[in-house]
């Protein structure tokens, strides 16, 4: 591949020729490559079709950074799996292949996703110096950020409310466990929810990323912290409470507030009469985490016996804008 001009905001198309019967796939990308040489930094959204508030995040990316303010090179890619995005479906439509378990990916692989993955690390990743990944997910728990062990100063700098570093894992072919193996950083967002682009989720994906390019030295401007940001146990360690009974789960908590154990979380409430059949109180000391059931129980209030209501997850420390990353 040659080399992308200098000073420069350009956009071009990577191809996966024959998907299907002749009909091929295009993965556009944006480039923006500064007159100094620096570090490069590259970006992602939308692996899965219907989280697009990475999608927005990266827009916003590409609207504040400009090539005379940047020292370097950001490759950004709006859409990494137009198959998934055009269906507004989760993964690959007819086989139900999850791109975000098959990287590197494979370009000889079985199906689009390896291909698409083999597509973008071969020709992109492997030139970046770091990563970010947008991903979202529904709305039961708080938007997230992390990396693996090792690179905490990373997820520090990108710097969104919650963060954590996630243990590895070699059997999840996750982008973030291929660019471990790799030591290569790489910084994982989960907005919420997924669906539909959120005005108070999508910039949360632009300041974890413009973060990174402040923290790589690739832009001069202030960090962009929050009041607090909450960095939790390496894991993640957390409990989650249990319902024995059936009925509905109403929290009374807030999620993305620090319990103390024996704190009320919520109740569960017959359907029928509305009595309290039970009350959930937090289990130790933490980040009430979660407020409803999660995704695997189609995120809905009526639970039964044995569903995980919530989820109260460690915390590290807390960190104040001045701590820096």
């Amino acid at each position: 591949m040659t080399d992308w001009p200098r000073n420069a905001h350009t956009i071009h198309r990577l191809e996966l020729a024959d998907y299907l019967k002749g009909v091929s796939i295009r993965i556009p990308y944006h480039v923006v490559r500064g007159a100094e040489d620096g570090p490069t930094l590259y970006v992602q959204a939308c692996q899965h079709g219907t989280e697009i508030n990475g999608w927005e995040a990266v827009r916003q990316v590409l609207t504040a950074v400009t090539p005379d303010r940047l020292r370097g090179t950001l490759i950004a890619v709006p859409v990494a799996n137009p198959i998934a995005f055009h269906a507004r479906m989760h993964g690959y439509p007819s086989m139900g292949h999850n791109m975000n378990r098959v990287w590197p990916g494979d370009a000889n692989g079985p199906f689009p996703p390896h291909r698409m993955a083999a597509l973008l690390w071969d020709n992109l990743i492997t030139r970046a110096d770091a990563v970010v990944d947008l991903h979202c997910w529904a709305d039961f728990s708080i938007p997230v950020a992390w990396s693996n062990e090792g690179f905490e100063p990373w997820i520090l700098a990108f710097g969104t409310p919650f963060l954590f570093e996630l243990q590895y894992d070699a059997s999840m072919r996750m982008l973030q466990n291929a660019c471990y193996e790799a030591g290569k950083p790489c910084c994982a967002l989960e907005m919420i929810p997924q669906d539909m682009i959120n005005p108070d989720s999508a910039p949360l994906g632009r300041m974890g990323t413009m973060n990174l390019l402040r923290y790589m030295g690739m832009l001069d401007s202030p960090m962009e912290y929050p009041a607090d940001r909450y960095l939790f146990t390496p894991g993640p360690v957390d409990l989650l409470p249990k319902s024995s009974v059936e009925g509905m789960w109403v929290t009374a908590a807030r999620k993305g507030r620090l319990v103390r154990e024996g704190d009320v979380l919520g109740h569960i409430y017959a359907w029928d009469t509305h009595d309290v059949l039970e009350t959930i109180t937090a289990p130790m000391d933490g980040l009430y985490y979660m407020d409803r059931p999660c995704v695997t129980h189609l995120n809905h209030n009526l639970v039964e016996p044995g569903t995980e209501v919530a989820c109260v997850r460690e915390v590290k420390r807390v960190l104040r804008p001045e701590d820096g990353p």
